[in-house]
């Protein structure tokens, strides 16, 4: 082998987390531990996938991105954190995937918001207040496309996005915090959180052309980020012991109008993410991703 890529081979850290080699397989479709766009569950194909890359030799895995609230679910459990019997079967996987030496991150996700894609049915629903309220134990169509204020979906724009109450926001902060809390008791070694990609959820509260709100999560620079902040918070403070970090956590984000990236509001949210300790960012901008550890 060419000496050139004896680093790769060489440990690293996150946090007090340390990675057996540099070979990290990122996140991608068809890979979520616990399903996706369907009632959350301990995805077993998916999980023998990913063992199979640790027991090749990955260094750090991250499944597919997972929601923190099922798009579609089951009545009275839709939030992942409520499904014990998931967890279970995670830490029991756990256990396996750690004999190879590898360790796993989980990357959860606010949602879509005006990025959902939305087909014929799901239009109806949107626009329909009475079905959609029947239809909403199940899904609710007005809820998974909700953004930061009444904007267009971004695939059917005379569907509108309404915008999301102050409690679903903080309903959604403290979900993000049971689950890191779940995941750390079933032996998972890090969270990342995504906010980029199509300009999801997250992305749409931190940029002014879609956040017009005029509530503490709008506005200023500081107000736009902070739910994202908040949802910084509640992991570090559910995922770290007190007096140091188990793990890092992967914070992924773009700024900017359409696909340009905003540098020096990505800049400025580098430093103040400085300020709550975490270990790795990853910047996303149109033509790739730039990590910074």
């Amino acid at each position: 082998m060419n000496e050139k890529y004896n680093a790769l081979f060489t440990p690293w850290k996150i946090g007090n987390v340390e990675m057996k080699n540099r070979i990290v397989q990122c996140s991608m479709g068809g890979t979520s531990l616990f399903g996706w766009m369907e009632p959350n569950h301990f995805d077993k194909e998916a999980a023998y996938f990913l063992l199979n890359r640790a027991q090749d030799g990955v260094g750090l895995i991250l499944p597919g991105m997972q929601c923190i609230r099922d798009p579609l679910g089951i009545p009275g459990r839709k939030w992942l954190y409520q499904n014990d019997q998931m967890f279970k079967q995670l830490k029991e996987y756990m256990v396996e995937f750690h004999k190879t030496g590898a360790k796993l991150f989980i990357q959860l996700a606010a949602g879509m918001g005006r990025s959902m894609a939305i087909n014929g049915w799901m239009t109806k629903l949107a626009k329909n207040n009475v079905l959609n309220k029947i239809a909403s134990p199940i899904v609710d169509v007005q809820y998974i496309c909700a953004s930061a204020s009444e904007v267009p979906n971004r695939w059917k724009e005379d569907v509108m996005s309404r915008p999301l109450t102050v409690k679903e926001i903080e309903d959604m902060v403290y979900a993000f915090g049971q689950t890191a809390k779940k995941l750390r008791a079933a032996g998972v070694d890090g969270v990342e959180i995504h906010a980029v990609h199509e300009g999801y959820l997250l992305d749409q509260f931190t940029m002014a052309n879609w956040n017009h709100r005029t509530d503490k999560y709008g506005g200023s620079f500081e107000n736009r980020f902070r739910f994202p902040v908040e949802i910084v918070q509640a992991i570090k403070q559910r995922f770290c012991t007190f007096h140091s970090c188990r793990t890092g956590i992967h914070f992924v984000i773009r700024q900017g109008t359409g696909w340009i990236c905003n540098f020096p509001q990505s800049a400025r949210l580098l430093f103040s993410l400085f300020y709550y300790n975490i270990q790795l960012l990853c910047f996303n901008c149109q033509y790739g991703d730039v990590i910074s550890f």
